[in-house]
């Protein structure tokens, strides 16, 4: 008799176990959605934003777990086209570059690397001044 209330109340606690843990990680998720929001919120009265001299945030967006961010270049793909070949690249070689470029750029920023940090993502889109999509860089982890 012992050995099947011992049974029964492992099944209970391991079933209940499964249950708070798929509460957490739902919960979690919410919040990480929550401040996906209030990320969002901040960045959106000051848009848009001028990053640098070819470099402009113009629209954000809260989806899910994910901040987007789109950033407009100031030239479009046949100037990038003409300067990276006058540099001896192509613009596909340039896509990692900006890779990193935009990864430190959001790790360094204390509020983005924080939402990075609780298992947000931040998204840039990059366009060309004509609108063209050129590449779309994530940061899902930013290390400490």
């Amino acid at each position: 008799m012992r050995l099947i209330a011992a049974i029964i109340a492992a099944l209970i606690l391991a079933a209940t176990s499964g249950a708070i843990a798929d509460t957490l990680a739902e919960s979690n998720e919410d919040f990480i959605r929550k401040h996906a929001k209030e990320v969002a919120a901040e960045f959106a009265p000051n848009l848009p934003t001028q990053i640098s001299e070819n470099l402009t945030i113009r629209t954000v967006i809260a989806m899910d777990t994910t901040v987007t961010l789109v950033a407009m270049l100031a030239y479009d793909y046949d100037y990038l086209k003409s300067a990276a070949t006058a540099g001896g690249v192509t613009p596909e070689s340039l896509k990692p570059k900006m890779q990193v470029m935009t990864t430190n750029m959001v790790c360094s920023d204390k509020a983005l690397s924080a939402f990075v940090q609780l298992g947000g993502e931040i998204q840039y889109i990059y366009q060309f001044s004509d609108g063209v999509q050129y590449m779309i860089a994530s940061v899902e982890e930013c290390s400490s």
